[in-house]
């Protein structure tokens, strides 16, 4: 358990200490995001086989790759890569130590590039699920690390490269291919009308989702659970209230990155678009435990809009009353979530 608290602790003494200002010049941004994402991926990387409900899987997995005796159902890129490695080391640790490199990587450079404040962003993956998930399912962590990659072609709609990307991602997981309508709806101007057509065609997919949800599972291979927690509820809430507080806040958070020439939409309309659909997968996981897999691909931009909400707040005393309020019930949900989660505590090394 200490080993989750360290994370924490250490991210607010960096805030707090280090790079106290309000507004992180671009070389702080980046010292602080590497700095911020050293434990995490230590903590990940260097985990004991026991840590994670399927890490002992993956372990047996990479020595079957290794033997020829696998299992048709995974994903050839996933296998590939575990041939790759297996040229250097017999050492699965090494899987796990890649595998989490790569995401920190992949969470760096989405916050670096989109967050005004990087200890919110990262502590919002640490505490509200990925990172949690990403100590068991290795390949779909890979296949999520390769969409966060995959926002700034969205940003600069590049539709060709993007697609390729998540082609490639969904020879990890097949179910990055899930990913695709975010490129599609992204840029869509946030209005009430534009709202009004997500109600209604949110509701229709909400009706029909448990007969598609398990179509789709058995097409993907994703009919199985992803961890016993009976928390679909309490993350839709979070999510809800997010999705609100962004809704009603809609301009001032797309002000923050508005680009003066007219005409310009800011990045954050992307995070508040796709906001709606990571609302749509938690009210479907009400209904289906598949779709929980899904909601992996939208948090990140769930977890960017409320740290753009926060972050433009106009007033420093509010901001600040915000910032602590949301930084305390963030990390009160993930000690409880750890602490209650046999597979994760207690932590030990390899």
């Amino acid at each position: 358990m200490l080993a989750y608290i360290f994370i924490i602790f250490f991210m607010v003494f960096l805030r707090v200490f280090v790079f106290n200002s309000w507004q992180m010049r671009d070389k702080e941004k980046l010292m602080f995001t590497i700095l911020a994402l050293i434990p995490i991926t230590v903590i990940s990387g260097f985990r004991n086989e026991k840590i994670g409900p399927d890490t002992e899987n993956y372990k047996s997995m990479f020595q079957d790759i290794a033997d020829g005796n696998y299992d048709d159902r995974i994903e050839p890129g996933y296998i590939y890569f575990n041939k790759l490695l297996q040229f250097f080391t017999s050492d699965s640790q090494w899987l796990f130590i890649i595998v989490a490199v790569f995401l920190s990587v992949s969470i760096g450079t989405f916050v670096y590039k989109n967050a005004r404040d990087p200890f919110l962003a990262i502590l919002f993956f640490v505490t509200l699920g990925l990172f949690q998930f990403s100590l068991s399912g290795i390949r779909q962590t890979i296949a999520v690390a390769i969409t966060l990659l995959s926002m700034e072609l969205i940003k600069k709609r590049k539709l060709f490269w993007f697609l390729g990307l998540i082609f490639l991602a969904s020879m990890f997981h097949k179910s990055a291919l899930f990913f695709i309508p975010a490129y599609f709806i992204a840029h869509r101007n946030v209005t009430v009308k534009n709202v009004i057509i997500y109600f209604f065609g949110f509701t229709a997919i909400y009706f029909s989702a448990e007969f598609f949800l398990l179509k789709a599972a058995d097409i993907l291979e994703l009919n199985y659970g992803v961890e016993e927690t009976n928390n679909g509820g309490v993350f839709f809430s979070i999510v809800l209230l997010i999705t609100v507080l962004g809704f009603r806040n809609r301009k001032r958070i797309v002000a923050v990155h508005s680009n003066s020439n007219k005409g310009i939409k800011s990045s954050n309309i992307i995070f508040i678009n796709l906001n709606f659909i990571s609302l749509l997968l938690w009210a479907i996981r009400l209904v289906s435990r598949t779709a929980e897999r899904l909601t992996f691909y939208y948090m990140p931009s769930t977890y960017l809009l409320l740290e753009e909400y926060v972050s433009s707040i106009k007033t420093k005393k509010n901001r600040l009353n915000a910032y602590i309020i949301i930084t305390v019930m963030a990390v009160t949900l993930f000690i409880y979530r750890i602490k209650s989660d046999s597979s994760l505590v207690p932590y030990s090394f390899f």
